[in-house]
């Protein structure tokens, strides 16, 4: 993945790439109609695939590394050299740091901070992950991406603080979040060993009565192990079947710690927010996973639900954020008012997509059913990197969905018919296919990215204009 960085405007046509996802067997392998004469079919990474189509059109595997796409513009974009140097934005021209983070850090009585030691431009200074509580049995956010160094420091702040950890939620199914669940859980069973092995030598070899068996610690997720890297799968597959389903305001505690979950979808389909409802020192304080991040913008794979899910975090009124990536939001009033400008920050965008849809459609060589999504991102999105434009594209097409649902742009097919409205669109083609070829897991729909992707594939040979009548122009 990449982030958008402002770049040198160029003229040639850029290719809109898919990005192909290993998170479900059911799906790995099946074709997937987009477009005529075009199919979409999800191969486990690192194989390459390219339609044939054409080559506007094609499947970029690396890019699924670390799904956390981050769309910056007004908010500055992101590049990054290591976890503790100081990276760079860069927004018409001029530099902004990222914000270092150290490895470990206490945020409080109740919070240590573990960085996940994989930066990049998806990540930032890397993944968050936060252990959580006061007592001998502690709570872990998100298990990072399964980084050798990251695993050690984890382990030295059990050892450090004397507690062992019982309790892992995942705040969604990407694998900068879910990387690390084997590694996390095969340290915990190596720390249990040797403390069996220092009791034993405490109290005499022959005193079997000290044997204690490990217990993994219980994880959790929201949609349980549905989808799921298959990579993570591979690695752990009894812990994976074991993850326990979360439920929008189930309550987890753990000594001197409860919190809340909130179900709070858009960036993916099972992502979830915790708010601290007792806590030594962070009563106000929200977990917000990818939903917000510390620094940037994050994209979504639904805006309606995304923008839901951005007021519902600020109805809580909360007073610190700790995101899954970028800087803690700790300073009074700073929660609420990033959290505001999220939402500002999708209307401006929405604002300037019409914006782009007016203008063109007062050129004297307008096509008379509108732009494509790429177009319009190309003017959107003036000047980015062309490596990026297809990230923009996507969060083009997601405000193009939602004017349209709202019955302010309509769609054109490149056949110049009208295009099939969200229902039909979210029922035919890709998940009928889906439902045809896996008959014997029909309760199992097409995960989100594969359903996302196969979508955007079909999507971005339309034309898209305003409706005329639109009073809100």
């Amino acid at each position: 993945m990449h982030a958008l960085r402002s770049a040198p405007a160029s003229s040639a046509r850029h290719r809109v790439s898919i990005v192909a996802s290993r998170s479900s067997e059911a799906v790995s392998g099946t074709p997937i109609p987009i477009a005529p004469s075009l199919t979409l079919t999800l191969t486990p990474l690192p194989t390459p695939i390219h339609s044939t189509h054409h080559s506007t059109h094609s499947i970029r595997p690396s890019l699924i590394a670390y799904p956390t796409y981050i769309l910056r513009r007004s908010m500055s974009s992101m590049h990054h050299a290591s976890s503790n140097a100081a990276a760079t934005s860069a927004t018409a021209g001029t530099a902004t740091p990222l914000t270092p983070l150290p490895p470990i850090a206490s945020l409080s009585p109740s919070v240590i901070r573990i960085l996940g030691l994989n930066p990049g431009p998806m990540t930032l200074q890397g993944t968050n992950t936060y252990l959580v509580g006061t007592g001998r049995d502690r709570l872990l956010i998100d298990t990072g991406g399964g980084v050798d160094g990251y695993i050690s420091n984890l382990r030295s702040v059990l050892l450090d603080h004397r507690c062992r950890m019982r309790t892992i939620v995942l705040t969604h199914w990407h694998p900068d979040h879910t990387g690390g669940l084997a590694q996390v859980v095969e340290m915990c069973r190596g720390m249990h060993k040797q403390e069996q092995e220092q009791r034993r030598k405490d109290v005499g070899d022959s005193d079997s009565s000290v044997e204690v068996p490990f217990e993994i610690p219980s994880v959790y997720k929201f949609d349980g192990p549905r989808y799921l890297p298959q990579a993570v799968v591979n690695d752990a597959p009894d812990i994976c079947a074991q993850i326990q389903p979360l439920h929008d305001g189930q309550c987890l505690e753990v000594e001197g710690a409860r919190v809340a979950v909130v179900h709070t979808p858009g960036h993916t389909d099972d992502s979830i927010s915790l708010q601290v409802t007792q806590s030594l020192g962070e009563e106000g304080t929200i977990f917000t996973g990818d939903t917000v991040l510390g620094e940037g913008t994050a994209v979504f794979s639904d805006l309606h639900s995304y923008l839901s899910s951005l007021r519902h975090l600020l109805s809580l009124a909360p007073r610190r954020l700790y995101p899954a990536h970028g800087r803690p939001l700790v300073a009074e009033g700073e929660a609420v008012k990033h959290v505001s400008e999220y939402i500002r920050h999708r209307q401006r965008r929405e604002e300037q997509i019409v914006a782009a849809m007016r203008e063109a459609r007062r050129e004297k060589d307008a096509h008379p059913n509108g732009l494509t999504a790429q177009q319009i991102a190309e003017r959107v999105y003036a000047g980015l990197d062309p490596k990026l434009l297809p990230a923009a594209c996507t969060n083009v097409l997601h405000h193009l969905s939602n004017l349209r649902k709202e019955r302010r742009v309509e769609a054109t097919l490149p056949s110049g018919q009208l295009a099939p409205t969200q229902h039909e669109e979210s029922t035919c083609g890709c998940e009928q296919g889906q439902q045809d070829e896996s008959k014997d897991k029909a309760n199992e729909p097409m995960p989100e990215v594969a359903r996302a992707f196969a979508i955007a594939a079909r999507q971005a040979e339309w034309r898209w204009k305003l409706i005329e009548a639109d009073t809100k122009l």
